[in-house]
């Protein structure tokens, strides 16, 4: 792993940290249009940085597990929705 891909996995560490507590706000709170703003502009910055490594990110909403995985770009979303567990999970 190089320097350049190790800041990148840091940078989505961060990502999914914000996400796992956005997606345990909106279980407990009334947030929900602040939720949606909030999370899709982390997976913007979520895609983007797997673009580096030409991976995708996925968000899993569900508090209860890992909020952020890498999944390989040639998934398409329905397959990404079924498999993503056997992707790279961020923590």
């Amino acid at each position: 792993m190089n320097s350049n891909e190790y800041n990148v996995i840091k940078k989505l560490q961060t990502i999914s940290k914000k996400l796992h507590k956005w997606d345990e706000r909106y279980c407990n709170e009334d947030i929900g249009q602040k939720h949606e703003k909030a999370t899709a502009k982390l997976m913007e910055t979520a895609n983007r940085l797997a673009r580096e490594l030409n991976l995708k990110a996925f968000h899993q909403s569900d508090p209860r597990g890992n909020s952020l995985y890498l999944v390989p770009i040639d998934w398409d979303a329905e397959y990404t929705e079924q498999n993503y567990s056997a992707s790279i999970a961020i923590w």
